[in-house]
């Protein structure tokens, strides 16, 4: 997502004009994420996607009309059952998607302050006034139509309307810090029904790899492209360098026996995964990282390892509801045997924890 708005950016400061297409709103089975977000250039090129395919087609069509009009709309799309049999689709269902434009005349500044709200790992929420469902009724859609309310409640952008904008935020601020979107009736007059759509900005989640050998190497890469900051903890310095972990957040260079004093705060939003280069010093993390509400926590090891600890921590006091907390072996189970298998295997495993949680 941070792509999209940086390019919407740099297009409206290097004098380009784009058109930006959001999935607000849809039902059924349809290949496409509830998050979709794409650009459209005055050629015909793309970045991002919606899905693909005759829906993604549709879209980039109706775009090429915006960026001429410079007015927003909002495509549905119903894709139904003779659709489906006359395309040779295995999805079906219904999708909105607001089609908008931007232009150097654009105010950078929601922009601006998105970009920074991300980098700054904020919550915020983003609020697009929508255009009338018949675009006849509303030919002149405001071009200022985007308001970030951000976490402290403070709000850059506007829609031109004083009142509209304070409807929007008395909206929008109970949603901050939460996993929000969806499209809102703000009916401040019976003659004049506005919707807004909201999405939340949220921190993207931590991982912290305790060890910085080969299966964290691996599973560095691939955090990256699914949207995970991470952090590398080991006793090896030579195993944290910036050539092996390019995107870390941070290295720590440190003992195992009390890390989490070195972490201190873990936010709940936070994935443990336990890979170091021994099983007593898994042990040794995984006391510290029950004392954590951290959402997951996995370990590595194999069934018989883990299973001896497990009797041990018993034997320690430990209940067992505490040890359902962790996943071990960690990572779905896909047969996984080599460290670049069992890094996808951890990947696979972080991703359904993530997205059962929204």
């Amino acid at each position: 997502m941070k792509t999209i708005f940086r390019k919407i950016l740099e297009c409206v400061q290097q004098g380009q004009t784009v058109a930006l297409a959001t999935v607000i709103s849809s039902k059924g089975s349809l290949p496409m994420s509830k998050r979709a977000k794409m650009l459209v250039f005055a050629d015909g090129s793309i970045q991002g996607t919606i899905g693909g395919g005759m829906v993604e087609a549709q879209v980039i069509d109706e775009a090429q009309d915006v960026l001429q009009t410079c007015n927003a709309r909002i495509v549905r799309i119903d894709l139904t059952s003779d659709q489906i049999e006359a395309d040779g689709l295995t999805c079906g269902g219904t999708v909105e998607i607001l089609v908008e434009c931007f232009t150097p005349q654009s105010e950078p500044e929601v922009f601006e302050a998105i970009l920074q709200t991300m980098d700054h790992g904020q919550t915020a929420v983003i609020a697009s006034l929508l255009p009338d469902a018949e675009p006849n009724r509303n030919p002149a859609f405001p071009q200022h139509r985007k308001i970030l309310i951000q976490h402290d409640g403070s709000s850059v952008g506007t829609t031109g309307s004083e009142q509209l904008d304070a409807a929007i935020l008395k909206l929008a601020h109970p949603k901050l810090g939460q996993p929000f979107l969806k499209t809102c009736a703000l009916n401040l007059t019976p003659s004049n029904p506005s919707r807004v759509f909201l999405e939340t900005l949220l921190p993207p989640p931590t991982a912290y790899l305790f060890g910085g050998g080969h299966i964290s190497s691996h599973l560095s890469n691939i955090l990256h492209f699914i949207g995970f900051d991470y952090v590398v903890i080991d006793d090896r310095p030579e195993f944290l360098t910036h050539e092996r972990f390019p995107e870390a957040k941070a290295l720590i260079c440190q003992s195992f026996e009390h890390i989490f004093d070195a972490l201190t705060l873990i936010p709940r939003a936070s994935y443990l995964i336990i890979v170091t280069r021994g099983h007593k010093s898994d042990q040794v993390v995984l006391m510290q990282a029950l004392r954590t509400e951290a959402t997951y926590i996995g370990m590595i090891g194999s069934r018989r390892k883990i299973h001896l600890m497990f009797e041990h921590l018993q034997a320690q006091g430990i209940p067992q509801t505490m040890l359902e907390r962790i996943h071990a072996p960690i990572g779905l189970e896909i047969g996984a045997d080599t460290p670049e298998e069992i890094a996808i295997s951890i990947a696979a495993e972080l991703i359904q924890i993530r997205r059962s949680g929204e």
